[in-house]
């Protein structure tokens, strides 16, 4: 069988759901009721199968995974298939998490996919924002060991509120002592 006969397959149940089945481009198949679509991706360089739930006026986007975490479903997650001829494996797999994962939305599909959407973007905000804070303070340490005061004073001003006690020391020193 091939990739969409088996997505077809195995989220027949989907169908008796009211989803209908709108496309199948490039390894993925999509099932849409109202204004929410499920996608059944298949990777063929990776060999993966995975899932994606989308609402289609906003284009939003969140993965499986994403969505297994929120409900903390216990030992699901991504499948990787060992071999093309294992693919009913990953994609019977894949329907049983999806299973789950519609039970558990309860007819509040879109609510949820936006709240899981927006906590995944505040997650990878802040996320980001420590990466640039840590980077910004390695750098004042660089420019605190060459003695170059004046940048390590702009970057640990910039990051006052979370600077250590030896660093706000080191700030103060420069601020009362060097400039």
């Amino acid at each position: 069988m091939n990739f969409k006969d088996l997505v077809t397959y195995s989220f027949k149940y989907l169908i008796e759901l009211g989803y209908q089945e709108t496309y199948e481009e490039n390894n993925v198949v999509g099932y849409v009721k109202d204004n929410f679509i499920i996608e059944i991706t298949f990777e063929p360089v990776g060999y993966e199968v995975s899932a994606s739930f989308i609402l289609k006026n906003t284009y939003i986007r969140v993965d499986l995974q994403d969505i297994i975490d929120y409900f903390k479903i216990k030992g699901m997650g991504l499948y990787q298939i060992a071999s093309l001829d294992k693919m009913n494996l990953g994609v019977e797999y894949l329907a049983d998490i999806i299973k789950k994962v519609i039970r558990e939305f309860d007819q509040n599909e879109e609510t949820i996919v936006k709240k899981i959407y927006n906590t995944e973007l505040e997650t990878r905000e802040k996320l980001l924002k420590e990466y640039y804070i840590e980077t910004d303070l390695k750098e004042a340490e660089k420019f605190w060991k060459s003695k170059e005061y004046q940048k390590a004073k702009e970057l640990y001003r910039k990051n006052i509120e979370y600077l250590s006690k030896v660093q706000s020391k080191r700030l103060e020193y420069i601020e009362t002592n060097v400039i």
